[in-house]
């Protein structure tokens, strides 16, 4: 047991932490590179800091393959809220860690990724908040915003190839969320970059956006959008029947950023109705569910009308209620994690891109696969088998709760941020962060972030815990599995 003390405002907590997730692979760390040659191009982050990837090189059959991952992490649609990413490690190289977890299809482990293990894997980090896109000369010295993500893309590029990408034999371009939509547009850029006698491949991973009405009948998603690029048709249906490089789309059909936040947005949602059904798909009523199925019935109509067949796309859309598969080890290759079709996420992405096979296969509805983890909460979509409590069956003194922690935030310290108001309770506002449920007294604890995650408001807090060392020795991927319980602290 880990013990730490916690304060949030004018309380103090302590914190005791169970272990109770069982250690599954050794963590691999990436350094970080700073592209500084890129500055004077104007390739430069939000707040004008340098753009920056993580490295982890190939070996032996691997040498001369190249895996580009493209990092995720939602948009900014306006200047409030490009100002809010800006100081964060999603607006700068500053603030982003010495080194980056590599797990799953990033692996350096041939157990937990088959295919791709040997290869030279790059993680081009995401500080531009619009998919690598933008391209604007000019800087407003009132914000000092730089909206230069397509030269970002184009000056890490030019260095991976200096570095020995132009001798690529393999590559494969990849990227999850905005990072998924980001390898669609850049898809035929990255064929075009590399020498004609590579194979060259693109795989987005919860990158294929689609345009519809929330439960509300608003166009929220659209014009959101638009605020991004300042034009309406800015999503993958729009954009992939262009592509002409072999791409691979996997998807899930109840993608749980697209249903948090282009189906029941908050905006949509007033009264916090949706907010269980949100966090885990088994809390969703009949009514829930059946507006759920619709929503698979528009992404599926669209994805096929704009998709097109060749044998050269190929296709993984599972009815796991999941966002981003690729890069958590316990649903890209591990013993329980989802399959289609008998096929694991990883297999059927190396039988289609080694032209072994070919995979095109589309789940039937929810909820008729057993293999799927089906919560919102933690890696890839959630850990089976483990029991969250509400924040309502908790006294305020003493709540125990599950959580995945992203341990990279800041300085690559574990740590949690949390968003208080000073209107609830600490113990409801730990438990709101974790749980996404909100209290009567709390209800304006919730409300989008700028990169269309949920967040709480107000006031920031944070917590680290004291034996880093344990937390790293037991690192699972990206997250971690801990059971918490918070309680006053004896001042």
């Amino acid at each position: 047991m880990i013990v730490s003390q916690l304060s949030i405002g004018e309380s103090t907590f302590m914190l005791s932490v169970d272990y109770v997730s069982p250690l599954i692979t050794d963590g691999l760390y990436a350094p970080i590179t700073y592209v500084t040659s890129g500055v004077s191009k104007g390739a430069v982050c939000l707040d004008g800091s340098p753009p920056a990837y993580n490295f982890d090189k190939g070996y032996g059959t691997g040498i001369n393959n190249w895996l580009v991952q493209l990092e995720g992490g939602g948009w900014c649609n306006n200047v409030t809220s490009c100002l809010a990413r800006k100081n964060t490690r999603l607006g700068s190289s500053k603030q982003m860690g010495n080194q980056l977890a590599f797990s799953g299809i990033m692996s350096n482990r041939r157990e937990f990724n088959p295919d791709f293990y040997n290869w030279n894997r790059v993680k081009i980090r995401y500080c531009d908040g619009s998919s690598f896109t933008g391209d604007v000369e000019a800087v407003d010295p009132a914000t000092n915003l730089h909206f230069r993500g397509a030269r970002v893309w184009l000056a890490v590029i030019e260095e991976l190839l200096a570095k020995g990408m132009r001798n690529a034999e393999n590559a494969l371009l990849s990227g999850c969320s905005a990072g998924g939509l980001a390898t669609i547009m850049h898809c035929d850029s990255f064929r075009a970059l590399l020498p004609m006698g590579t194979k060259v491949k693109c795989l987005s991973d919860a990158g294929y956006f689609i345009n519809v009405k929330d439960i509300a009948g608003a166009a929220h998603i659209q014009a959101y959008f638009s605020q991004v690029v300042s034009l309406h048709c800015f999503f993958p249906q729009n954009v992939i029947q262009q592509v002409r490089t072999p791409v691979f789309l996997l998807n899930a059909a109840y993608d749980y950023w697209q249903i948090r936040n282009i189906l029941a947005p908050a905006d949509a949602d007033p009264s916090g109705s949706w907010n269980a059904c949100k966090l885990d798909i088994s809390n969703c009523s009949p009514l829930q569910i059946k507006t759920m199925q619709a929503f698979r019935m528009q992404f599926l109509k669209t994805l096929m009308s704009k998709s097109g067949n060749s044998t050269a796309r190929g296709l993984y859309i599972d009815s796991c209620y999941a966002h981003c598969q690729t890069e958590f080890q316990e649903t890209w290759y591990m013993a329980d994690s989802p399959v289609l079709g008998r096929t694991k996420i990883a297999t059927a992405v190396g039988e289609w891109f080694f032209d072994r096979s070919p995979f095109a296969k589309i789940d039937c509805p929810y909820p008729c696969n057993p293999t799927c983890h089906n919560t919102a909460s933690g890696g890839g979509g959630g850990t089976k088998g483990i029991r969250r409590h509400s924040c309502s069956s908790s006294s305020r003194s003493e709540i125990a709760f599950v959580v995945g922690i992203d341990l990279h935030l800041g300085n690559h310290e574990p740590a949690v941020m949390l968003r208080g108001s000073p209107d609830c309770s600490a113990a409801e506002v730990l438990c709101c962060f974790v749980t996404m449920e909100e209290s009567a007294k709390c209800r304006d604890c919730y409300s989008a972030r700028s990169d269309g995650e949920q967040q709480c408001n107000y006031r920031v807090f944070s917590f680290v815990f004291a034996n880093r060392k344990l937390l790293h020795d037991r690192e699972e991927g990206r997250h971690i599995i801990y059971s918490f319980t918070v309680h006053p602290a004896e001042v």
